[in-house]
């Protein structure tokens, strides 16, 4: 059962002598737990307040075979706590008895405070091209139980993205290049809101850039692990296929290339790519790399291909299925 920690909880005790023989007396004893305090109680037997935890009914005689007794507890939660409480209640009677399994009985509660709870996230691309514009999503939710007041929305930007626009609604600054903040203001409970803002990654970076988000508010809270979000994007190298030679000068067209161009500033992991005529294709094996700025031939046979072009390509490949190791 959940409720909400500071308020007034009722709770009901049934007792019955389900038993034949009749019992002088029976007491029933709830410790309550630290997160609940007594407020009152009805009953038709003789309460005690053992201490300001330890509640004790003494029922007096009981008939066997007898019906429902009940007793209604009201009960305070402290408004600081949330999470499980459980609250045990034991009866006990002066006769020994065949089955005790039904002599305790609980209850437990899911305590919520009330205050606001912030939940942020944040989405885009997983990767770009360097000096290309990524376009990223903004999503705030509000999971608690009053309005948060006061929120504030603050992205931070890995350098070298730039800040370009944003589809917000809301007022924002940016005090810092790496830094936009968004005056979200009040958000009530359960509402969910979502804006784009695009940046532009300003070149000389390699690898991934990671861009995080933290919402804050001036209302009551104390569950943060959610108040940040972040996203992580890797920048990919730009290649080129910028020359190609179907046709050589040598016999079966031994000498056929072409080249790849690396144009960005990040080394490039050649892996897996792959050139194709839409007939057959060339791919490249784990450990072919291409450094910023560099070219390189692939020819189908390196010594054809140097006996037309004077030079040897970087690599050679036997068939447009393989792509050896480089003839260097």
């Amino acid at each position: 059962t959940e409720a909400r920690a500071g308020q007034l909880m009722t709770f009901t005790i049934t007792l019955s002598n389900a038993g034949v023989t009749a019992v002088g007396n029976a007491t029933i004893t709830d410790v309550l737990p630290e997160a609940l305090s007594f407020v009152d109680q009805q009953s038709p037997f003789t309460f005690t307040t053992v201490s300001s935890r330890t509640l004790r009914w003494d029922t007096g005689p009981i008939p066997g075979l007898s019906g429902l007794y009940f007793v209604t507890l009201t009960l305070q939660s402290l408004p600081s706590v949330a999470g499980q409480v459980v609250n045990d209640v034991i009866v006990t009677a002066d006769f020994t008895e065949t089955n005790y399994t039904d002599n305790s009985s609980s209850a437990v509660l899911n305590l919520v405070r009330e205050e606001a709870q912030l939940r942020a996230g944040l989405s885009g691309p997983d990767a770009i091209i360097p000096g290309r514009i990524a376009q990223y999503t903004v999503t705030l939710e509000n999971a608690g139980l009053i309005t948060a007041e006061g929120v504030l929305v603050t992205a931070t930007l890995p350098h070298p993205l730039l800040f370009l626009s944003h589809s917000s609604p809301y007022p924002f600054s940016q005090p810092s290049p790496d830094a936009i903040v968004w005056e979200v203001g009040e958000l009530p409970p359960d509402q969910v809101v979502s804006w784009e803002f695009t940046a532009r990654d300003a070149g000389g970076a390699c690898g991934l850039l990671t861009t995080a988000i933290t919402v804050s508010t001036t209302s009551p809270e104390s569950v943060f692990e959610d108040n940040t979000a972040t996203h992580t994007t890797s920048l990919l190298s730009e290649l080129l296929l910028d020359a190609l030679l179907p046709d050589g000068y040598q016999p079966n067209d031994d000498d056929e290339a072409f080249r790849i161009w690396n144009v960005s500033s990040c080394p490039a992991d050649l892996n897996g790519w792959c050139v194709s005529d839409g007939e057959g294709k060339v791919c490249f094996p784990a450990g072919a790399l291409l450094q910023p700025g560099e070219a390189i031939w692939c020819a189908k046979k390196a010594t054809a291909f140097k006996s037309s072009f004077g030079f040897l390509p970087a690599w050679e490949y036997l068939s447009l299925i393989h792509i050896s190791e480089p003839t260097r």
